[in-house]
C-alpha cells in the first residue's frame, strides 16, 4: 500500500486509541466529520517519529482509500494494480491486527496512472461499513456489517470516465449517498456517457429513496458535506465541473 496510507492507519490508530474512549472520536468518512477534516482530537502531534507508532502494518496492493475508524476498528480498501482485486480490509485498531480482509475479483480497465483500483474511501457507521469501486461494466456500493459479512450491493451502472473512479460514499442521516458524474462524451475513455446523478440509499436495506440527475461535464469526485441553516434546516452541499456549487434537500433530493 502506498506510503500515506500506510501513515494514515498509524495515525488513525493514536487518534482513536485513547485511555478513555470519551475522548476519542470516531472518522466515519473522507476527511472526517463532515468533511471537515477536522479532530477535537488533542492528543496527536503535529509531528512524529517512529517512536509515537503503536504499531505499522503493511497491506496488500496499493491505493488512495483513506482509513476510517468506528471504535475500536479501522477500514480501509486496497487492490492489487495488475488485477484490479479489491480488497476491503478490517484491521484492530489496538494491536495492528487484521480481523478480516475480503477480496472481490475485479476487471482491469483503463485509468489514469496515478489513479488506483482502490480510490474509495469508506464510510461507516454504528451497523455498517460502506465501499464503492467500479470496471467497465458496473459501479458497485456495497454494504458490509462489521463482522465483514456483506449486507447489500446497489449498482450505479457504468462509470463512463478519462480517469477512473475515484469519489467516495457519505452518511446523512438514514441515508447513504453517493455521487456518478459521467466525463463529457468528446472526452471519455471509451462507452457511452449514461446520466449524471446523486443517489440516496437507506442504510438498512440499499434500497433507493431518491436519485436527482445532475449536468455532464468533466467527471467529478466530490463528495457531499451537510450545511445547517440557521432555522435548522439541513443542505445537501456538492459540487461539481459542470454546476459549480449547489445543494439538495437530503431527504428528497431537491434541489434548493
Amino acid at each position: 500500500m502506498h506510503l500515506f496510507a500506510l501513515l494514515m492507519l498509524t495515525l488513525v490508530a493514536n487518534m482513536f486509541l485513547l485511555p478513555a474512549r470519551s475522548q476519542g472520536q470516531d472518522w466515519t468518512r473522507f476527511r472526517g466529520p463532515n468533511g471537515s477534516g477536522v479532530s477535537a482530537v488533542t492528543t496527536v502531534p503535529g509531528q512524529w517519529t517512529e517512536s509515537d507508532y503503536n504499531w505499522k502494518i503493511t497491506l496488500p496492493g496499493v491505493g488512495h482509500s483513506s482509513p476510517v475508524a468506528w471504535k475500536d476498528r479501522i477500514y480501509v480498501m486496497s487492490a492489487d494494480p495488475d488485477k484490479a482485486t479489491r480488497y476491503v480490509i478490517c484491521v484492530n485498531a489496538g494491536d495492528g491486527s487484521i480481523l478480516w480482509n475480503h477480496e472481490y475479483p475485479g476487471v482491469v480497465h483503463h485509468k489514469h496512472d496515478l489513479n488506483s483500483f482502490a480510490s474509495c474511501t469508506p464510510a461507516v457507521d454504528d451497523e455498517h461499513v460502506y465501499v464503492a469501486w467500479s470496471d467497465p461494466a458496473h459501479t458497485l456500493l456495497k454494504a458490509l456489517d462489521h463482522a465483514g459479512n456483506e449486507a447489500w450491493t446497489f449498482d450505479l451502472g457504468p462509470w463512463v470516465s478519462q480517469h477512473g473512479f475515484g469519489t467516495s460514499p457519505m452518511l446523512s442521516d438514514d441515508l447513504v449517498v453517493i455521487s456518478k458524474y459521467h466525463e463529457d462524451p468528446k472526452r471519455a475513455d471509451g462507452g457511452t456517457p449514461g446520466e449524471s446523478f446523486i443517489v440516496a440509499l437507506d442504510r438498512q436495506t440499499g434500497k433507493e429513496r431518491w436519485r436527482t440527475k445532475r449536468e455532464t461535464d468533466t467527471t467529478s469526485y466530490s463528495v457531499p458535506c451537510i450545511r445547517e441553516l440557521a432555522s435548522g434546516e439541513q443542505e445537501l452541499v456538492s459540487c461539481s465541473t459542470a454546476e459549480g456549487v449547489f445543494a439538495l434537500d437530503p431527504q428528497t433530493g431537491r434541489e434548493k
